[in-house]
């Protein structure tokens, strides 16, 4: 494919052959998507360059990007090493107009997978919902019409995207691209017949076919290449069936990064322990959107409880799966027809043909495998397996692939596969060129052989010092981390796995909502209480009765009073909602809410303090969540006296603090009250009334929990 032209003056005129996409201001000119070692590109003519535009805030040089295939993507990766940093997904993106403004159409390809996933939803004026989808899926390349820079200015749209992701590249097409009856023509004419029934469902959307045609015809321009008839994977995915999780939860619970923004010591590097690169695409996106289907999740821990049970299936299949390639990029490039034939494009199709040889040659051994499992999901899998038409394309490639050809790690290791891959006497100019060639590499063999010198470079030998960084001070009780444990576990449990706890009970969440962290924003003039109530505000305005709510040091940055305020107001709101809210603090006024509200209980971790010889008075953190509100009183000037801090601040702070509170009045802190005795009759009809909502308890079970509740309130 040529390059794309590097300059912009003003808008290019019609150019016959292809159709032109439309630039504007800057943009980045990309190499070709060929190896540039094997096929240099041809220069850019007038009649046959296409003008895109490009923004990107990296620079020329940084932006290279090759979506071949090839022997590189074929290598198989360290179960340690994350992958889905080598993205390849296009997007494209189109808002409605007028009174549909807040509409968006979505269409999403990778480039690697033959899967076109398809989907439209009204969002909100923050583009909450688009940039969760952008977020989990994290394009290299987002496809808009250029009607969003309207008039030499940028709509607000597009100006959300690059803020919030300033490192991906916006492409702006003509707007003629994103025409609805195109799109529902490449659905008929490229979904597969298995997704026939996706033709129903996107039919009536507009916004989301739209997508789907510039999607597709850019990927055309792109990668110079269709997809075969009936060969994508057409999925309309809607966001009902998953837990939304946004961009500043994901950050602060460290999900997929960490605070570094890399991917160790975060929980996707924790758990990631997958073989394939399928398998770590699909954990990163459970991450970022679990499944709040119950089915699904039961499904999934079945699944793990026989892998539990059977330890001799689990190594099985994990010695079978890890000897798989990427096999979503084989498919994908199985289907891709490229618009010209060429040396790089045939060497590519040997390459696919080896590995496929060698996926199915792996499909016996899994099927074998899975022959015993009991689960419905595994015995699906296994039903699929046992297709006949695998063995069909076994036959149908021994009758032309040589059966010693093997797929093999290493580009030079490949090369000697595909050079030989070919059965003799198949093509009499192949046996010839191949000939010649094997007696070229014996040749240089002998030659190397001749000339070998037994010598060796001298190496000295020296002591590196480790580099070594001081571990963190005294930690603190430990209420943050607690925090954002649940929400992990939370995340965990939703995915279908297994929770480190003896005992765990989660309930569904649609959505994740965090406030936490007590940073500023400078480039955008908001402190850190402004911060904090632009959080809260966005948890109040979509806090739902399913959503689980964390928030850590409400109404820091400004004065106590109005602090503790504005935070027991936030949380007497929040409380409406009937969500599940886990909130930590310092304003001890705020454990008062248990009085008023029977929904509401106190919890704290436990603190002890030891009295050394040497060291003088220390403080023991326990860790240990204990029931009811902390009792200890002055407990940061306590904290302050066993550090390093003089003595004669705490003396001076400790009089100052046992000033001020003689002038407290003791009518500030009345409250209204729900004594002790409706707190536990409300409690008990709580618990009567998920008892007969459940209809899962045998009349046995059903009276022993019922001797149990007696027990637990005292009811005689």
């Amino acid at each position: 494919m040529s390059d794309l032209s590097a300059t912009y003056k003003s808008p290019a005129p019609h150019i016959s052959g292809e159709e032109e996409f439309v630039q504007n201001d800057s943009f980045v000119q990309p190499k070709a998507f060929t190896n540039s070692s094997t096929e240099h590109p041809k220069p850019c003519t007038s009649s046959s360059c296409n003008s895109v535009h490009r923004t990107s805030s990296r620079s020329s040089s940084s932006t290279s990007h090759s979506y071949s295939g090839g022997d590189r993507s074929s290598t198989s990766k360290s179960s340690t090493t994350p992958q889905s940093c080598a993205n390849t997904k296009l997007v494209a993106i189109v808002e409605g107009r007028g009174i549909a403004r807040g509409e968006i159409g979505m269409a999403c390809i990778d480039i690697k997978n033959p899967v076109l996933l398809l989907s439209q939803f009204a969002d909100t004026q923050a583009y909450l919902r688009l940039a969760i989808q952008l977020n989990v899926l994290k394009p290299l390349e987002v496809v808009m019409p250029n009607t969003s820079l309207e008039y030499g200015s940028k709509t607000k749209l597009i100006c959300r995207i690059k803020e919030l992701f300033p490192e991906m590249t916006t492409v702006t097409v003509q707007r003629k691209y994103f025409n609805e009856t195109k799109g529902l023509q490449y659905i008929q004419e490229l979904c597969a017949s298995e997704y026939k029934t996706v033709e129903i469902e996107v039919s009536p959307k507009y916004y989301c076919l739209a997508a789907c045609a510039a999607l597709l015809k850019y990927f055309e321009f792109k990668q110079n290449a269709t997809y075969a008839t009936n060969s994508l994977k057409i999925v309309y995915c809607t966001i009902a069936d998953t837990t939304m999780i946004s961009m500043s939860t994901a950050r602060n619970l460290e999900l997929v990064t960490n605070e570094l923004g890399k991917a160790e010591h975060c929980l996707y590097g924790v758990l990631n322990h997958t073989l394939t690169p399928g398998g770590d695409r699909l954990l990163r996106a459970n991450i970022l959107q679990p499944p709040c289907d119950l089915n699904t999740i039961n499904t999934r821990l079945d699944c793990i409880s026989e892998l539990i049970e059977k330890e001799e299936l689990f190594y099985d299949l994990k010695s079978v799966i890890g000897k798989f390639v990427d096999t979503e990029n084989l498919l994908s490039l199985c289907v891709q027809i490229p618009k010209e034939e060429n040396v790089r494009s045939c060497e590519q199709k040997i390459a696919n043909v080896i590995c496929m040889k060698h996926t199915l040659e792996l499909v016996k051994p899994l099927c074998n495998c899975l022959a015993t499992c009991t689960n419905a999901l595994f015995q699906t899998y296994f039903q699929v397996l046992s297709d006949g038409r695998f063995l069909q394309l076994q036959e149908k490639i021994s009758l032309v692939i040589h059966t010693d050809a093997r797929w093999q790690k290493g580009v030079l290791n490949m090369h000697m596969q595909k050079c030989f891959a070919v059965k003799p006497n198949i093509n009499g100019l192949l046996d010839v060129a191949r000939r010649a060639y094997s007696e070229s590499v014996n040749d240089v063999s002998a030659g190397g052989a001749k000339n070998n010198m037994n010598y060796r470079i001298a190496i000295v030998e020296q002591n590196k010092p480790n580099v070594q960084l001081p571990g963190p001070g005294r930690p603190s009780s430990g209420k943050s981390t607690y925090m954002k444990q649940l929400a992990v576990l939370q995340i965990m449990a939703q995915m279908g796995s297994y929770v480190p706890a003896e005992f765990a009970s989660f309930r569904i969440a649609d959505q994740i909502l965090t406030r936490m962290g007590s940073s500023s924003d400078i480039e955008k003039n908001y402190s850190t209480f402004m911060l904090q109530m632009k959080e809260a505000n966005f948890v109040l305005q979509h806090a739902t009765e399913k959503s689980l709510i964390i928030i850590d040091e409400l109404g820091k940055g400004t004065s106590v009073e109005e602090g503790c305020s504005i935070a027991y107001a936030i949380c007497e709101e929040l409380l409406k909602t009937k969500a599940f809210i886990i909130c930590s603090t310092h304003f001890t006024q705020l454990t008062q809410l248990s009085s008023a509200y029977p929904n509401v209980e106190n919890y704290h971790f436990n603190v002890k303090y030891v009295m050394g010889e040497a060291e003088g008075c220390s403080c023991n953190f326990t860790h240990i969540l204990t029931p009811g509100p902390c009792k200890e009183k002055y407990y940061g000037i306590k904290i302050a006296e066993i550090s390093t801090m003089p003595q004669s601040i705490v003396t001076e702070a400790k009089n100052l603090v046992a000033r001020w509170s003689e002038k407290q009045t003791p009518e500030s802190e009345e409250v209204l009250s729900c004594d002790d005795g409706n707190k536990e009759k409300i409690k008990l009809v709580i618990h009567l009334i998920q008892l007969a909502q459940q209809d899962s308890l045998d009349p046995d079970g059903l009276k022993n929990h019922l001797l149990d509740l007696q027990a637990q309130f005292k009811i005689t």
